[in-house]
């Protein structure tokens, strides 16, 4: 008996234009005024500890629940949907769920270091599980710098309206650089 077993890292990374730009823009206008606070990783050692990586230039996050897109939460629904199908491994069929988005804003000299998406403080309630699957959202593209940064310094070009789908584990750790100017959106939901 033959499996096709893909060993390309690669191959497990998707991104989809599924955003169109009038609703980009739109989430743009309503998230560009809402509270963020600096982003800070959970400690590996010691889950009880959080900190920056980056000192002061870690980017800016604002909740699960500070703005909702119905048409942006249809896009990624449909963005899992179609990785599923495309990747086609009998072993990932379906998910339980996916989280609200986190919205990311990197101002000039903002960035986000090196790491791997081990989110645990999604299952610190009702929810249990592991995220299988990242889900990243690119809302503009008018700003410098900001690339995206996966294996061996590789930049992933995403453009507005992008969604990038990846797994979620320790073979895919990524960045972000610094951002030179202008101020890049996004946003991240992660799957289970």
């Amino acid at each position: 008996m033959t499996y096709n077993f893909v060993k390309d890292l690669n191959y497990y990374v998707r991104i989809y234009n599924n955003i169109d730009k009038e609703t980009c823009d739109e989430i743009l206008k309503n998230i560009s005024t809402i509270n963020y606070s600096q982003h800070t990783f959970t400690n590996p050692v010691d889950i009880n500890i959080t900190e920056t990586q980056s000192g002061d230039n870690e980017l800016e996050i604002s909740g699960n629940n500070s703005y909702r897109n119905e048409k942006l939460e249809k896009n990624i629904w449909n963005s899992l949907y179609q990785y599923h199908n495309d990747i086609n491994c009998s072993w990932l069929t379906t998910w339980a769920g996916y989280s609200l988005p986190r919205w990311n804003k990197y101002s000039e000299n903002k960035q986000m270091a090196p790491h791997v998406d081990r989110i645990k403080s999604l299952f610190d309630g009702n929810i249990k599980g592991d995220p299988t699957l990242t889900i990243l959202c690119m809302l503009n593209d008018d700003f410098e710098g900001g690339e995206f940064i996966m294996f061996d310094n590789e930049i992933i070009p995403l453009n507005k309206g992008d969604i990038m789908v990846f797994p979620s584990n320790f073979l895919y750790p990524h960045a972000v650089m610094p951002v030179k100017s202008g101020v890049r959106y996004s946003c991240v939901s992660w799957s289970w």
